[in-house]
């Protein structure tokens, strides 16, 4: 996974980088994650909650999935603890509506009825973990940690996506080629070669891109050049962590 630059350095100078709940300009408090808990068993809910306050986490309980459906927030950080075959609107539907929803929330699975099958189909549709009833609290422990983990990278990175999005949508169409060769590991020489221009010209191209990147020096320019060539590249846009084997099930 590539290192993303700092923050700060898409930001024009004087102004600040919003924070998770900041709406309208206005300053806001950053949203505490929640850990959504769907499952019609009333102990497991419990016993979810419990385990969240113990990790100084919010809980939010659902017994049904379409009641969770209809009050959750998709802005809203966390992850979901979500037993697979909740009567009703089942585990698997609410994932893929929550995906439909264009929402990445971590997603924890629990089941008393292990299925590999349907272990397999929810972690390749991004579950991060699937845990076999009774859990163990440790176990929910981690997986929790994990998930909530995993949506703060995220969402730290589609901040920084949607900051420099803003800077790029500045540029001409030859400072964005400039920007995308220098990403590649051309040379000044190398770049003007290949777009029938001088070295000067580049060198010109080059401080343009450093202000309107709000950058001030060359190694925070290919900072940015070099992240953006990793995320644009084919298959290499970041992903989840790799997901272990769920816990429960043996090939």
């Amino acid at each position: 996974m590539y290192a993303l630059p700092p923050l700060a350095i898409l930001v024009p100078r004087g102004e600040t980088l919003p924070d998770e709940g900041t709406r309208s300009g206005h300053a806001a408090m950053p949203r505490a994650p929640t850990v959504f808990v769907v499952d019609a068993d009333a102990a497991t809910r419990n016993a979810v909650r419990e385990l969240a306050g113990t990790m100084s986490l919010r809980c939010e309980a659902y017994a049904s999935g379409r009641e969770f459906m209809d009050a959750y927030d998709d802005s809203a950080p966390g992850c979901v603890v979500l037993e697979l075959k909740i009567p009703g609107l089942g585990g698997i539907q609410i994932q893929r509506l929550l995906k439909a929803r264009d929402n990445d929330i971590p997603v924890i699975f629990l089941t008393a009825q292990p299925e590999l099958s349907i272990a397999v189909e929810a972690m390749r549709a991004g579950a991060v973990h699937f845990l076999e009833k009774p859990f163990r609290s440790h176990e929910l422990w981690n997986a929790i940690q994990e998930a909530i983990d995993l949506d703060q990278q995220r969402r730290r990175t589609r901040r920084w996506r949607e900051a420099i999005d803003k800077r790029l949508a500045s540029l001409t169409a030859r400072e964005s080629e400039v920007l995308s060769r220098m990403g590649h590991g051309e040379s000044n020489r190398q770049i003007a070669s290949h777009m029938g221009v001088s070295v000067r010209t580049v060198e010109v191209h080059r401080a343009s891109l450093a202000k309107k990147l709000n950058v001030s020096s060359l190694r925070e320019l290919l900072d940015i050049a070099i992240a953006l060539s990793t995320v644009d590249a084919p298959g290499s846009r970041p992903q989840s962590p790799p997901t272990p084997r769920p816990n429960g099930f043996t090939p």
